[in-house]
């Protein structure tokens, strides 16, 4: 089993932002370290929403999370996600779905972002 070894020391200035662990056994490891979730959040990143509606959970201490759940119904902006999600689906688009030969994987890389913005757009 793989085990990541992560310095959880504390640095005035970003010394890291991702901890990215390559796929071994099928799963991959990403996350970041406190500062760039928060400028991610400041930000309207999608990426925080989905985290904070991922049924996986590995750790938690029952105070981060929510707490970002209820900053997020007050500052979240929908159409900052919004764009984001054309902005990956235009971008996987053009780069890989001209092509001749396109594995399937790779509108997927399309489809999800577009139903993104479908289910934003309904359920906000």
């Amino acid at each position: 089993m793989f085990t990541p070894k992560i310095d959880l020391s504390v640095h005035i200035e970003s010394k890291y932002g991702l901890f990215k662990y390559p796929i071994v056994d099928e799963i991959g490891i990403s996350s970041w370290d406190l500062r760039k979730t928060l400028q991610l959040f400041r930000k309207s990143s999608p990426s925080i929403i989905e985290w904070l509606q991922s049924p996986i959970i590995y750790l938690d201490d029952n105070q981060f999370a929510p707490y970002l759940k209820e900053k997020t119904k007050k500052y979240y902006s929908s159409t900052k996600r919004i764009y984001h999600y054309r902005s990956i689906a235009k971008t996987n688009y053009r780069g890989y779905l001209h092509k001749e030969s396109v594995p399937l994987k790779k509108y997927f890389y399309v489809l999800r972002p577009l139903l993104a913005i479908l289910w934003i757009e309904k359920y906000n």
